[in-house]
């Protein structure tokens, strides 16, 4: 019987943990395709039409500094 009790703890106890951890995901993804879509509609646009906007919180640390670059002009540079 311990070992049945072991097992379900353990079971309990991961099910919560990676329902905790999906469900971080699922909002930094979904914060990070609101955020594009204030601040690049068309690039939102193109990719919610195949529907890979919430995946778009992959790249956003790395893209990040090309997208601040497209807010400037070119004499600001």
């Amino acid at each position: 019987m311990g070992a049945l009790t072991k097992l379900a703890v353990r079971l309990g106890v991961g099910s919560v943990t990676g329902g905790v951890l999906v469900q971080g995901l699922l909002s930094r993804a979904s914060a990070a395709s609101r955020n594009l879509k204030i601040k690049h509609p068309k690039l939102w646009t193109e990719l919610y039409s195949t529907d890979l906007d919430m995946l778009y919180f992959i790249f956003e640390k790395p893209l990040s500094h090309y997208s601040n670059m497209s807010t400037y002009t070119f004499q600001e540079l």
